[in-house]
């Protein structure tokens, strides 16, 4: 099965306040998986900063939306993680793939509608005072065709898009950046030490199943193990 990845990203913009968050503050921040607003508004003392996210990125669809009618999908769900890194960790799995591609038998399956919306965020507390995010998240910005197996999807991406020639771009820190299901991306392996909370809010056809996210995981290069 060929695909075209036409990735689509934009950014809009930096979250505010323009100060520098203390460790608890982001250590303390309730996570989310699959969250309405609803539901994350109701913990807003657990979740001050994801709060102030949403309000921005609505901000921000309002005025991208202003004059249209609807929303071009369903749902409005919220997923956050907080991690605690260190030097060569990631603080997700580090491979490319895509956000939020509809399953079938636990295989991403581009045959089924893609008109999935995300907006994302990265804020941290460096332990060094520094606004700097201890690990970034980078897309590729070029389009490409690669050949995906159904049977491994992401692994067949990987690969591939290991090989190619391809432009790709960082998100900076509190930089909000809109992006559709066909922009690949992945974490990267964290130059410093410190937490950091990652906030996406996505247009979707995926209900919200309103969980309290308890535990994330980091990931290491085997051959970097330690620190």
């Amino acid at each position: 099965m060929n695909i075209i990845f036409k990735p689509e990203i934009k950014s809009l913009g930096e979250f505010q306040p323009n100060y520098i968050f203390h460790s608890n503050q982001i250590k303390n921040e309730l996570m989310f998986f699959g969250c309405n607003i609803e539901f994350i508004r109701a913990r807003e003392a657990q979740a001050p900063i994801t709060n102030a996210l949403i309000d921005e990125v609505l901000k921000q669809m309002a005025f991208e939306y202003y004059g249209k009618i609807g929303l071009p999908t369903d749902y409005i769900v919220v997923d956050t993680r907080v991690t605690m890194l260190m030097p060569g960790q990631y603080p997700s799995i580090p491979g490319w793939h895509c956000d939020d591609v509809p399953r079938t038998q636990g295989q991403p399956d581009f045959s089924k509608p893609l008109n999935c919306q995300h907006y994302m965020c990265l804020v941290s507390a460096n332990r060094d005072g520094i606004i700097k995010c201890p690990s970034s998240t980078e897309f590729i910005t070029s389009t490409h065709e690669f050949e995906i197996n159904p049977l491994k999807v992401w692994q067949s991406l990987h690969e591939q898009a290991e090989l190619v020639e391809k432009k790709t771009r960082f998100v900076k820190e509190r930089e909000i950046v809109k992006f559709n299901q066909l922009a690949i991306h992945r974490a990267s392996p964290a130059v410093s030490g410190g937490w950091r909370l990652f906030f996406r809010l996505s247009l979707t056809d995926r209900p919200p199943t309103n969980e309290v996210r308890n535990q994330v995981q980091i990931y290491v290069d085997p051959n970097q193990a330690g620190w």
